[in-house]
């Protein structure tokens, strides 16, 4: 099955637990009661079914695997496929070696130590689902962006987006019209008014306002 690009949508957060022993996995599901729905897996196969079907949120996942596998190498395997899922380790004190590999390869959110205190656990996967919650809406963001830049670049959006120029152009013709013309008659007609008004001073009150020249040379 080819990996998914980004995470599906669910209201309620999934936290899978990946343990091989019964009496720990169980021990930690209880631990996450309340928080979302919780599945178990004793079975890398069974784990990925569940990450490739469900919208996994957070993986707590033991480190002492079956089949060869230990939990840091499952949770590096899944950091390629579900880039955006909160990886979760329980085990011992790590060796400095396996913590770059942790942090480089397997993008390990938090390490939980075998025999924490109870409520530790539970407090470390409300961070994650926290931090699941962030991740997936600039995740989303992204995508949207990227469909907006795509629809923007597409030659339809182009051939629309000129349809509109034109239309506004088309629409606004009329308008710019009628303004020209408001113009020009207010122009022509402030201009006549004040021909006659220096006419009538001129040649009815002999008021000079434009010395030298009568008003009527100006038909001349």
């Amino acid at each position: 099955m080819p990996p998914r690009m980004t995470p599906a949508t669910s209201d309620a957060p999934l936290v899978l637990v990946f343990a091989r022993v019964g009496p720990a996995r169980m021990a930690l599901a209880a631990e996450f009661e309340g928080l979302g729905e919780v599945v178990q897996a004793d079975d890398a196969a069974v784990a990925l079914q569940v990450l490739r079907t469900r919208d996994v949120h957070v993986l707590v996942c033991e480190d002492t695997l079956a089949e060869g596998e230990t939990g840091l190498m499952f949770l590096a395997r899944t950091n390629a496929e579900f880039p955006w899922l909160q990886r979760v380790l329980v085990c011992g004190p790590l060796e400095p070696d396996l913590l770059v590999y942790l942090i480089n390869e397997a993008n390990v959110f938090r390490v939980l130590q075998h025999g924490a205190a109870a409520g530790v656990p539970r407090t470390l996967v409300v961070t994650a689902l926290a931090e699941a919650a962030e991740v997936r809406r600039l995740l989303q963001a992204e995508v949207e962006n990227a469909r907006l830049k795509r629809e923007m670049s597409s030659p339809p959006y182009l051939v629309r987006r000129a349809e509109e120029i034109m239309r506004s152009w088309t629409n606004s013709l009329p308008r710019l019209f009628v303004l020209a013309l408001l113009t020009f008659v207010v122009v022509v007609g402030t201009a006549i008014v004040v021909f006659v008004v220096l006419y009538l001073l001129k040649s009815v009150l002999g008021i000079d306002l434009i010395p030298g020249t009568h008003l009527r040379d100006w038909f001349r």
